[in-house]
Order: C-alpha cells, then structure tokens, then sequence
C-alpha cells in the first residue's frame, strides 16, 4: 500500500470513529473520492487531446519538435495528475490544463523543469480570487491603486491585500507606494500595483 493509499486509509477509518453516522459518512467518503478523483483526471486528459487536434500545422510542428526529457516529463505528469485529481474547482482543472499543454509544447527538460515546476506549485497555491485578479491585471499597462481594485467575492479591502501581498510574495507583482497620509489610514491600501515579468509570464503560460 503506497502512501496516498494508506493517507485515504486513515482519513476513512477516523470518519467511520464518528458517533451514529460514521459509517455512513466513511463508505461515502472513499466512494465518493475515488470516483471524483478518476473523473477530474480523465476529463483533464480528454479535453488536453482535444485541443491537441484542434492545434494548427504550426503548433502541431512545435509539439513534435519539443525537445522532451522522459525522466522530467514523467516527473511533471505525475505532480500534475496528483494536482489535478484532488482540486474539485473547475477554473484551477482548466488552469492545469493550460499549463500542462503549454508545457509540452515548449518542452520538458532539465533546462525547462524548473519554471515549470514553480508555476505548477504556484497555481497549486493560488485561489480563484488570486486568478481573477491577475486577469485584470494582466492588460493592464498602467499602475493600479489597491484602493480601487474590486472582486465580486469579497468586498472586504483587506481581503483584497492579502491577496495582492500573496501574489506579490510569489514575485508577481511590482508595488508602488502612493503618497504618505497622515492620520489613522492605512497606507498599504493605497499602494500601486501592475504585474511583473514574471508575473505575465505566469499568466499567459497558465491563465490566459
């Protein structure tokens, strides 16, 4: 039994521990998320071949000449696939999916692993509301006050930040301070932000 296997072992028994549903809860646990699991990774898959066909005579020269690696396009599978059969939300499945397609065109290799590698345990990292925001900010040529950046999942602004110094710590955005105001405001909120290189680098590779 590998460790996933055990892992899944253990969650289903302490489920079953539950007082007068347990069992219940347990048997739709390890049914439910074996078939989801198998599911999600199937329909990845599938749609990444469909639009293998639907690529033009150019891309499809690039797919054959991409230079690959077995033991780094092995590695990058199986993190893929392990990413991809637990992540229930459709947006980060299409994400992954993007991402994987990128990466077989242009090549997995010990020389391309890495970036792929990082961007792959980043989108990983990243919720739908990090996604949506480096979306907007991807066309986005000027500077962009936090104060005004708006989500239609929160309203709350410092939910807002945090998510902005969550990307920023990846490297994915530039901040500009705004100007220093006295009094009980929070300066943060007033900060200037556009994306970096890496940042649409990211963002073309697997969300655009």
């Amino acid at each position: 039994m590998n460790k996933k296997d055990m892992f899944n072992e253990v969650v289903a028994s302490g489920i079953g521990k539950l007082p007068y549903v347990g069992w219940v809860f347990s048997g739709i646990y390890s049914s439910v998320k074996a078939e989801k699991e198998a599911e999600r990774i199937d329909k990845f898959f599938e749609v990444i071949a469909i639009e293998l066909e639907r690529l033009d005579s150019e891309l499809t020269t690039a797919l054959k000449t991409a230079k690959h690696d077995d033991e780094y396009l092995t590695m990058l599978i199986e993190k893929v696939c392990r990413k991809v059969e637990r992540e229930a939300r459709e947006m980060k499945r299409r994400n992954f999916q993007k991402l994987f397609l990128n990466s077989i065109l242009n090549g997995v290799n010990a020389h391309s692993f890495n970036q792929f590698d990082f961007f792959t345990e980043t989108l990983d990292d990243l919720n739908e509301i990090n996604v949506e925001m480096l979306v907007l900010l991807y066309d986005q040529d000027d500077l962009t006050p936090i104060s005004r950046i708006r989500n239609r999942r929160s309203n709350d602004p410092y939910f807002i930040l945090a998510s902005i110094n969550k990307l920023r710590n990846f490297g994915f955005l530039e901040t500009y301070s705004g100007d220093v105001h006295l009094g009980a405001r929070d300066n943060a909120l007033h900060d200037n932000v556009k994306l970096s290189k890496l940042g649409k680098e990211f963002s073309k590779f697997c969300l655009i």
